[in-house]
Formats: C-alpha cells, sequence, structure tokens
C-alpha cells in the first residue's frame, strides 16, 4: 500500500541487498551553527507537487523543510523567541504543527506563515501527535508525566491522565509514544496493577500486558505498535519484547543493543518504531546505533552505526535516521 505511486526506491533492499541500503547522505550535513539531532519525515502537497520531505529541527528553533528525493531545500520557518520541542506533520499534508514550550502554533507549509497559535499555559516539552481527521493535537508534559489533548476547532483542552509513556530522560524527538487505531482514536500506554496496559481514550477499552519485571531493569524506555494493531514492543534496558496482542503472548525477544548508564541513569533503548504496513521494526539505541529486526524470527536484519532518532514516511517507502548533525536516507522495500 503506498501514498504515492511507484515502486520501492532502485536502491532499496531486495532479495540480492539483505540490508536497507543509503540513499543520499549529502542532504544535510550541519556545521555547529546547524546543529541538529532530530528530524521528521512526511509527504506534503507543496507547490502543486506531492513531495517526500524531511523537516529538519535545529537548536536554534529553526526548521528546514527539505525534498527528500532531489535534497532541495523547500522551505525554512523561524522562531523568533525560543527552541522547537516537537513538531509533526498534518494528514492535510499542507500544514505542520510546532511546539514551542507553552506556544502551540500552525504553519501553512505554502505560505511560511502561522495560521494557528494558542497559549497552553504550561510547558509541554514531550512529543506531540495530531489524529488522523486533523481536528485534534495531542502533547506530552514530561515533568508531570500526562498527556494533554487540545481541540483546534473548540480550542477546549483535557488532561487525559498519567502516561502514554514519557520517559524523563528520552529526547522528546526520538519518543514515538503515540499510536491510533483502526477507529482513528488515540492508543495510551498506562499502568494497571503494575503491568502494561494500552486503553482507547474514547471507547475505554483496555488490554493489560501480562509483562512480568524480572529485574529492576525491566521498566519501559519505549515502546511501538504496528499497523494492525497487532504486535506491542516494549523497550527496556533488559532488551526488546515484542507481544502478540490477540493472544496476549511474547512473540519474540531482541536482543543487541548495549546497555550504558551514568550519574543516575541508565538504559539500552532510546526509541522504537514500526513500518508502516508491515511488520518491519526498527529501534535506537542510547548505544549510538539504529537496528532493523524481523521480529517473527527475532533476528537483526541491520545495524546502522548511527543515531539519535528515525521516521518512516507515511508509505513506508523511506526511512529517515538523524544524528551527529548528519540526517541520512534510506531505502525500504
Amino acid at each position: 500500500m503506498a501514498i504515492i505511486s511507484g515502486s520501492a526506491h532502485p536502491k532499496a533492499l531486495n532479495e540480492v541487498n539483505s540490508g536497507i541500503e543509503m540513499i543520499r547522505t549529502d542532504l544535510f550535513n550541519a556545521g555547529e551553527s546547524r546543529e541538529t539531532n532530530f528530524s521528521r519525515a512526511g509527504i506534503v502537497d507543496l507547490d502543486g507537487v506531492t513531495r517526500y520531505v524531511i523537516a529538519a529541527i535545529y537548536l536554534t528553533g529553526q526548521v528546514d523543510v527539505f525534498d527528500l528525493e532531489t535534497g532541495m531545500i523547500l522551505r525554512t520557518m523561524k522562531l523568533d523567541c525560543c527552541e522547537i520541542t516537537g513538531l509533526a506533520f498534518v494528514p492535510d499534508r499542507k500544514t505542520v504543527a510546532i511546539i514551542s514550550s507553552k506556544t502551540l502554533q500552525l504553519w501553512d507549509l505554502q505560505t511560511k506563515q502561522v495560521v494557528y497559535e494558542a497559549d497552553l499555559k504550561e510547558d509541554f516539552s514531550g512529543p506531540l501527535a495530531v489524529s488522523p481527521d486533523g481536528v485534534k493535537v495531542f502533547l506530552t508534559n514530561i515533568v508531570e508525566d500526562y498527556v494533554l489533548e487540545f481541540d483546534l476547532q473548540t480550542q477546549e483542552s483535557s488532561n487525559l491522565g498519567f502516561n502514554s509513556y514519557a520517559y524523563n530522560f528520552a529526547d522528546p524527538f526520538a519518543v514515538e509514544n503515540y499510536h491510533f487505531n483502526n477507529l482513528g482514536n488515540l492508543v495510551m500506554l498506562k499502568y494497571d496493577d503494575h503491568k502494561p496496559a494500552l486503553e482507547d481514550i474514547v471507547t475505554k477499552t483496555k488490554i493489560v500486558i501480562p509483562f512480568e519485571a524480572k529485574t529492576d531493569s525491566d521498566f519501559v524506555e519505549a515502546f511501538a505498535i504496528n499497523s494492525d494493531g497487532k504486535y506491542l514492543a516494549i523497550g527496556t534496558p533488559t532488551d526488546i519484547f515484542v507481544w502478540d496482542l490477540e493472544k496476549l503472548e511474547l512473540h519474540s525477544t531482541l536482543s543487541g543493543h548495549e546497555w550504558l548508564g551514568a550519574d543516575g541513569w541508565f538504559g539500552k533503548i532510546r526509541s522504537l518504531v514500526f513500518a508502516p504496513y508491515s511488520n518491519l521494526l526498527v529501534s535506537v539505541g542510547w548505544d549510538d546505533t539504529t537496528r532493523s529486526w524481523n521480529i517473527d524470527s527475532a533476528s537483526q536484519i541491520r545495524r546502522l552505526n548511527v543515531c539519535c532518532s528515525a521516521s518512516f514516511t507515511p508509505d513506508g517507502k523511506y526511512l529517515v535516521t538523524a544524528g551527529d548533525g548528519v540526517i541520512r536516507v534510506w531505502g525500504i522495500p
């Protein structure tokens, strides 16, 4: 299933090539004046053309939107006040949502103008996501550990309660803690009697995962749910555990990332993300590696010596990694 017609990139993984193939590294290579470790991949309609794009987020409060396939900078957006702490492409393919401390803004990509702004009164420095219908924005308050639902039409907000899951040591752009099910409802990761549980915020349907922590290191650092909602991947400082949500049993255990720790902090998994429309799992570790996994055979497909964030284009054709001032694009079958 593809959003833009056409086959996979000719350099993408195939029967001969057993790994994800790097397509370009010249898209972005920052100097000290444009330091970034984070990016977001998306598909937008811009200048009358549907394009694969990457938003590169700088520490200076600037965003450059690149054409993924040509490397051309299409748009630049700059905040005069402060650092950008969250960014998401809106499903209309025309708008991008940006969070900066207490302020939420929507930018029109065609005109490079702010078309919506809201003062949230509190500091939401965690990840954000836009609902599939483009009506609601979900933001994370990492300090207070709760998710805020903000309705763009009514400007009403609602505190959805604790967790979905915000690991305090993680970088906000590296955490994919939002999942929308086939009804378009947000599914939050919460806890039920010390066990992780997935809850539909609309229907209140809950699935409790029989995940028993065997050591003090088995706390959740990151999680991801595949596109059809069948598998849940939980990243801990021990390993990555993939659960079958239909059978409520452990599907596979993925080992490979190195354990790191310092100054009272320790961990293995920085973020997890499933490819759209497939069960390919990508993990970003604190060991400065990004790895792809076959969750059925519990085998590592490819180790990429890159960090610090990873995101797929909405059709799963490309994987984008960012870190150490470099953004890399990888072909996916």
